[in-house]
């Protein structure tokens, strides 16, 4: 069992999960029923590589079905995009296709809320009050913004991120 007695870790460990190309996705919801274990999924409208998105209608059976073991969800932004840099009152947001716009408070929250909307249309249940930043990247505006639109901010664990 090595050096550690097995009730020497008293810390929760917290198992997560982002959207991505969700080609995964069935083999690991199939891992965490069968262990019974819970986790964290982070949702955004990501190209899968079934061609379609993860919040898709085409998506509708995977998404209910996690609802119901009891996962907990929140958003990665409904474009995957980056938070760069604070310009004054705005943040330079790049997208995945390499554009940058910048978004004030109010579009930082939307950016945040847009997969909350979409989930709800899937599932009925809103996603709970926690966000992830595609590649880690936050900001303090966009961290300020998100957190008076009510969304808490979840990042990785220095040894745990691997990419987004």
């Amino acid at each position: 069992m090595g050096a550690y007695a097995q009730n020497d870790c008293k810390k929760p460990v917290y198992l997560t999960f982002d959207t991505g190309h969700m080609a995964v996705a069935p083999l690991v919801a199939d891992v965490l029923k069968r262990q019974q274990v819970q986790a964290t999924f982070f949702a955004a409208n990501e190209k899968t590589l079934r061609g379609d998105h993860a919040p898709d209608k085409s998506w509708t059976p995977y998404w209910p079905a996690r609802v119901a073991e009891g996962h907990a969800f929140g958003s990665h932004t409904w474009r995957h995009g980056s938070f760069r840099q604070d310009n004054g009152k705005q943040t330079q947001y790049r997208l995945m296709n390499g554009k940058t716009e910048n978004l004030n408070a109010d579009a930082i929250c939307e950016e945040i809320r847009q997969p909350d909307v979409r989930f709800k249309e899937l599932t009925g249940r809103a996603l709970d009050p926690l966000w992830r930043a595609p590649g880690g990247r936050t900001t303090p505006l966009a961290l300020q913004a998100a957190q008076a639109c009510g969304y808490r901010h979840v990042g990785w664990a220095p040894a745990g991120f691997l990419g987004d």
